[in-house]
């Protein structure tokens, strides 16, 4: 909860003077850990809304200010059990806020930049607590200012509500979906970005690579740009599958 917020300026004090490298996971919804391979402090952000989500007046509309570690599924149930469906397009959006944050989340046509106003974080360096806005996240595709970047631990955060998503074509959107990719399976969906005008799992499946096993890791037989763990896939299995798919790619298309 917010109280621990005190707690992890100790552990990050802590880490600094010892030396010790830290990193945080959210939902940890698409991870497979190398855990030979680290010897670092792992910090899970579990912070969530206790009670039921409070909508605040903006401008004449509305916002909800969720904390980072809420699950944006459920998040998206509450506002429709509101009739809010603006954000309907993410009822399929697995993990948390903070991920799809700093991912600049895409879901059925609706990014987090779309509704991101402000945010409330802990700058690690000076341990205070700043606010940032839209200016200061430089959002991208599947990116943001906040990636790779591990200077600000992201508290909270405000979202604009205002507005009406269709939720027939959302709902035939998600048929689509289930027809053309994997559902229900160990994966971290899209696993490529996209390069511009093309797509990864086209490349992909261009160079034979679909249904492509490797020990308990596998490439979808629905969308070849979808990973696999069949059942006790390890990170290095992964790892020899998106090896194999770049060398293929690259060497067929010069695509990188």
């Amino acid at each position: 909860n917010i109280d621990d917020i005190e707690k992890l300026k100790e552990i990050i004090s802590f880490a600094k003077q010892n030396n010790i490298r830290y990193e945080f996971i959210w939902a940890g919804t698409n991870l497979l850990f190398a855990f030979e391979e680290f010897d670092w402090i792992i910090i899970k952000n579990s912070l969530k809304s206790s009670e039921n989500l409070v909508l605040v007046p903006f401008m004449g509309t509305g916002t909800v200010e969720v904390l980072s570690g809420d699950i944006v599924i459920l998040l998206t149930r509450q506002l429709l059990d509101k009739e809010i469906t603006r954000f309907a397009p993410f009822l399929w959006l697995p993990g948390t806020f903070w991920g799809a944050l700093v991912g600049n989340a895409w879901c059925f046509g609706l990014e987090i930049k779309d509704v991101f106003i402000s945010a409330s974080v802990l700058d690690l360096d000076s341990l205070e607590t700043i606010e940032i806005n839209k200016d200061f996240m430089n959002f991208e595709y599947r990116n943001s200012s906040l990636k790779n970047n591990p200077r600000y631990f992201v508290i909270s955060m405000k979202l604009d509500i205002s507005g009406q998503n269709n939720l027939s074509d959302i709902e035939e959107s998600i048929k689509r979906r289930k027809e053309t990719q994997p559902w229900w399976v160990a994966t971290c969906w899209s696993f490529f970005k996209n390069p511009i005008w093309d797509s990864s799992g086209r490349l992909i499946e261009s160079v034979w690579l679909k249904w492509y096993i490797l020990n308990w890791a596998k490439i979808s037989e629905k969308h070849a740009n979808f990973f696999i763990n069949s059942d006790n896939a390890s990170y290095k299995d992964i790892l020899k599958l998106r090896d194999l798919a770049k060398e293929k790619v690259k060497s067929e298309f010069g695509i990188e």
